[in-house]
């Protein structure tokens, strides 16, 4: 719904956790219910700039995915469909197994897109850090008498089950053999590193990080950051992670 006369700068944070190709509901993968949701959000979003705000500011969007690698899908920017409406596409035929294709075209020349396999493990941490450095980059742009407003909707099907102790500038992770690096929780060579509740903290920490990078950003355009979340239980994580190791058990 159209609320606000100003445009957006909105980033979608998806996952691309190998269960999307697997999990089925409804006579669809998990991964078919994401793209559809993310064509019909963006094209909704995309149709505003034909609506009253208009090409002077237009509403941009973004795509970040994020397994145990984050990958930036579509950078902030305006967007064209293909012909069948769509904006991303599952694939089960991409170079490295099944995932999302980008089929929309960018109206910036030098916007390039990036098509992303599904892989395993979650770490949103990263994810999270490079969407605030999206619209960080994008906040030159907003000004009191041009404002924006930024958003990032974080779409996810489990629990972030990796992070790193650098809150502030989340490494990729490079298949060290040992939980070195300041890495915490499970990771894809089986070794552990921290409690439970270590991999869920530092990823809230930089979150909170990055919501205050972009509030700071903005604050020239008198705007704040919106953050919304799907399949994700924000409420409960962070209850779980204020608990005693008692009370976690």
């Amino acid at each position: 719904r159209k609320e606000q006369t100003a445009p957006h700068d909105v980033v979608f944070v998806i996952s691309l956790n190998s269960t999307l190709s697997s999990f089925h509901y409804d006579g669809k993968t998990y991964a078919e219910h994401l793209a559809d949701a993310l064509n019909e959000a963006i094209g909704r979003l995309m149709a505003e700039n034909a609506d009253g705000v208009g090409p002077a500011d237009p509403t941009r969007v973004a795509v970040v995915g994020y397994s145990i690698d984050t990958t930036i899908l579509m950078p902030l920017d305006t967007y064209r469909p293909d012909g069948d409406g769509d904006y991303i596409r599952y694939a089960s035929d991409l170079p490295g197994g099944a995932g999302f294709r980008v089929t929309a075209t960018a109206d910036a020349p030098q916007t390039a897109t990036l098509d992303a396999p599904f892989k395993g493990y979650s770490y949103l941490q990263r994810a999270f850090h490079a969407a605030g450095n999206l619209l960080v980059q994008a906040s030159a742009e907003a000004t009191a008498e041009h404002p924006r407003v930024p958003e990032v909707v974080v779409m996810g099907s489990q629990v972030a089950i990796c992070a790193n102790t650098d809150i502030a500038d989340s490494p990729s992770y490079d298949g060290q053999a040992q939980g070195d690096g300041g890495f915490l929780g499970t990771l894809p060579t089986g070794y552990s590193s921290g409690y439970g509740t270590d991999a869920a903290f530092a990823t809230l920490l930089t979150m909170q990080d990055a919501m205050d990078r972009v509030d700071a950003a903005y604050a020239a355009a008198g705007e704040r950051l919106s953050l919304y979340t799907v399949g994700l239980d924000t409420r409960s994580l962070g209850a779980y992670v204020l608990q005693t190791a008692e009370e976690q058990k």
